[in-house]
C-alpha cells in the first residue's frame, strides 16, 4: 500500500512513468484504490482510478519478479514521481 504524495495526483506521467517501469518484468500488476481497481499496465486503467495527492493505492503484484518489480514501483511513491517532471525526460508508452 502506497500513499500518493505527487500534489498533481496519477495523472498522464506519472502513469507512463509507472507503466515504463514495469515493462521489463512479467508479473502481474492491479492496482487499486477506494472500491475500484485497474491493471498496472494500462495507462487508461490507472488515469481511470481518479488517484488524487495523499489517495492510498494498494498495489498487488504476482509473479517470478514481483519482489523487483516493487522495489522499481516503490522508488516512484518515495521520490513523488519527481522523475516525471525532469527537464529532458520523455516518456514513450508503446500501446500493444
Amino acid at each position: 500500500t502506497f500513499i500518493l504524495t505527487n500534489r498533481n495526483g496519477l495523472h498522464a506521467r506519472p502513469c507512463a512513468l509507472l507503466i515504463q517501469a514495469l515493462h521489463e518484468f512479467t508479473c502481474s500488476v492491479s492496482v487499486e484504490h477506494d472500491d475500484a481497481s485497474a491493471n498496472g499496465r494500462s495507462i487508461l486503467g490507472l488515469m481511470c482510478l481518479v488517484v488524487g495527492y495523499e489517495s492510498r493505492l494498494t498495489i498487488v503484484m504476482n509473479g517470478k519478479d514481483a519482489p523487483e518489480a516493487k522495489a522499481a514501483v516503490q522508488q516512484f511513491f518515495e521520490t513523488s514521481f519527481e522523475a516525471a517532471y525532469a527537464p529532458g525526460n520523455k516518456l514513450a508508452v508503446t500501446l500493444g
